[in-house]
């Protein structure tokens, strides 16, 4: 393990940040740095008890995961094309399915040595930061440019500032930990040579600059207000448990797939547990009955990814009939998305039951393919809130995100996670 280079010293690294962060930083994320270090670290508080938890009860192990939720926007910042080479390979499924069966290879279970346990914490985070990249992307930013008429410039930007203003931050004094070896390893096939240097500007910019409380601060308090003033919509809404794509609304993906993962990384993830998570999440109801809006839009969230070229899925009415919808993957177009969306092209009935369907026959990241199709039925919501076809639901089930969360005894019924899991009357596969 390298130790990061202080590159810049605090109050010129703030001069620096202030300067150009509207000039390369937002153009280089996809999401909050900070988001996602947050996001992974409220994932990892709401974990069930069993393996992956305990796991995790180990500091150095959760502070590598951290470490690797802010990893692969590392490359971004030095603005060079080696470095944005190994930030945009570190982001997707291919490099997660490729650390997966090195560290079979090499670190294989049951992780006896803190180290083969570290790296498992680093790979967690990593790929827990472009799974929130995809719905952030895919979902929330839509809503931004709905309801504020901005993008990933200001929102990327905007959260991480939100989320220092409103009091949030808590995982704020990273330790470094980059795998290097194994990484080149991993980047041997790459089309630019990346270097262990290479890494090191990156990560050493990001940390300096971006990934370093005490200069942050400074750059949070000059520009959250600011950010407030030109997405207001998203200043309210961005921790909104019932927003899809929101920081909240990840946390349970979030943990989900870290699951799937480790039950990769064991070589036991069935293919039949595909879907993770939804939106709307079960027994919620779809946000809108309006084609062209992102709440009118059904997510499917998957536990490993899947290749959209090989990809079909349905969207049909109670009746069974189809509906004109388009059929998607992550909205940048990866051929091996870690998600799928619905997207009606014409309203749905306001209250009426619905089923988007996955058809069988996607072919899986690591081998092999879908053996048969899966569906999320699901409810869209009334437009009369009186309407008896569509009754009070309760509040939205919401993640524990100050630290105070404690689950359930394993034997409990009630043990999966601190929020409602998947319904299986919902989601499922059909034999």
């Amino acid at each position: 393990m390298r130790k990061r280079s202080r590159l810049l010293t605090a109050s010129s690294a703030a001069l620096v940040l202030m300067a150009s962060l509207t000039a390369f930083a937002p153009r280089a994320l996809a999401h909050g740095d900070w988001g996602h270090v947050h996001v992974t670290g409220w994932a990892i508080e709401n974990l069930p008890n069993g393996e992956l938890r305990e796991l995790f009860e180990d500091p150095e192990v959760f502070g590598a995961a951290l470490y690797g939720a802010g990893f692969p926007d590392s490359g971004y910042w030095p603005e060079e094309p080696a470095t944005r080479e190994f930030a945009e390979y570190s982001h997707w499924e291919p490099f997660v399915q490729a650390f997966i069966e090195y560290l079979r290879e090499n670190h294989p279970p049951p992780f006896e040595t803190l180290e083969s346990r570290k790296l498992v914490g680093f790979l967690l985070g990593c790929a827990s930061h472009g799974l929130q990249d995809e719905l952030f992307d895919s979902t929330f930013l839509f809503q931004v440019d709905e309801r504020d008429n901005f993008g990933q410039d200001e929102a990327d930007a905007g959260t991480d500032f939100f989320l220092y203003d409103d009091g949030h931050f808590r995982f704020d004094e990273l330790a470094d930990f980059v795998p290097y070896d194994i990484l080149l390893e991993l980047y041997a096939d790459l089309p630019l040579e990346i270097t262990a240097d290479t890494i090191q500007r990156g990560v050493d910019t990001q940390n300096a600059v971006y990934l370093n409380a005490r200069n942050y601060s400074t750059i949070a308090q000059a520009f959250v207000d600011e950010s407030r003033v030109r997405i207001p919509w998203t200043s309210e809404h961005y921790l909104d448990a019932g927003v899809p794509g929101s920081l909240r609304a990840e946390i349970a993906p979030t943990m989900r797939y870290m699951e799937a993962i480790w039950e990769r990384l064991h070589d036991r993830f069935d293919d039949d547990e595909l879907i993770i998570h939804t939106y709307p999440e079960s027994p919620r109801r779809l946000r809108s009955h309006r084609a062209g809006t992102v709440d009118g839009w059904v997510t499917l969230v998957l536990g490993r990814a899947i290749s959209i070229a090989s990809a079909s899925g349905e969207l049909l009415d109670a009746d069974g009939n189809a509906v004109d919808a388009t059929f998607t993957g992550t909205r940048w177009g990866h051929p091996y998305p870690r998600l799928v969306r619905f997207m009606p092209n014409a309203d749905l009935e306001p209250g009426a039951d619905y089923t988007a369907r996955l058809a069988a026959g996607a072919e899986l990241i690591g081998g092999g393919e879908t053996a048969r199709p899966a569906e999320l039925s699901f409810q869209v919501s009334c437009t009369d809130a009186g309407d008896p076809t569509c009754p009070d639901l309760g509040p939205i089930a919401e993640p524990v995100i100050d630290g105070s969360y404690v689950p359930p005894p394993a034997e409990s019924e009630d043990s999966s996670c601190s929020i409602t899991p998947p319904s299986r009357s919902a989601v499922w596969l059909l034999a």
